[in-house]
């Protein structure tokens, strides 16, 4: 699990190749994710971010091997 504190914009490639990483967290306080954010993570089983960012799913998570639940909030 990633907890970002304080965080305001999630680069490419911020996170890439995590074989441990099995939920992320991205709270209402990011303003902006940049395309393939997160890449290949082949075990990534939960995603819970803002709304806003529903439709940039496949940009910002390219290249998922599996099924992922996917949480919106407000």
């Amino acid at each position: 699990q990633i907890a970002m504190v304080d965080v305001k914009d999630i680069m490419p490639y911020a996170c890439s190749g995590d074989t441990t990483l099995m939920k992320i967290e991205i709270p209402t306080t990011v303003t902006r994710i940049y395309n393939s954010a997160f890449v290949s993570l082949p075990n990534l089983q939960y995603v819970t971010m803002p709304e806003r960012f529903r439709t940039k799913f496949p940009d910002i998570f390219p290249r998922l091997q599996r099924s992922v639940d996917i949480y919106l909030i407000n």
